[in-house]
This record gives C-alpha cells, sequence and structure tokens, in this order.
C-alpha cells in the first residue's frame, strides 16, 4: 500500500497508513508479532478494534490493558 501510494502521489509532505485490528491484550509478544510487520511496511497508525464483541465489558477490559507497544 505505502508503495502504491508514494508512486501515485503529487504531494511531498508525510502520510500516514492506518491498519486495524485485534491484539491479545495479555500477550505481549503475540501483540509485537502481529504489529511489527505492519509498522515495517509502514503503517504509522494501529486501531484496536473489537467489532465482533457484543459484550461492553469485554471491550473494556481490553481497553483497560493498554495499546499494544513494539517497543
Amino acid at each position: 500500500m505505502k508503495a502504491f501510494v508514494e508512486e501515485r502521489r503529487t504531494e511531498d509532505t508525510p502520510f500516514d497508513i492506518v491498519m486495524e485490528g485485534e491484539t491479545p491484550g495479555g500477550d505481549t509478544v503475540q501483540a509485537r508479532e502481529t504489529l511489527t510487520p505492519l509498522a515495517e511496511a509502514g503503517a504509522t497508525w494501529w486501531l484496536e478494534t473489537m467489532w465482533s464483541q457484543d459484550d461492553p465489558e469485554n471491550v473494556r477490559a481490553r481497553l483497560g490493558q493498554g495499546p499494544p507497544r513494539i517497543e
């Protein structure tokens, strides 16, 4: 995606690439394994989404675990 956009852009300003999905809040190794390749490919934002989750308490619990980290 990054290469596609860079080849076609006429602007020379930076741009963001936003990805979304789910990472396991309690498994930092798995989260890192999911996100590192995306960051290396040029993704600049990650949106932690839980679109299929029906229970708001599960969403709140995941939010309480904080954002995934690749560092």
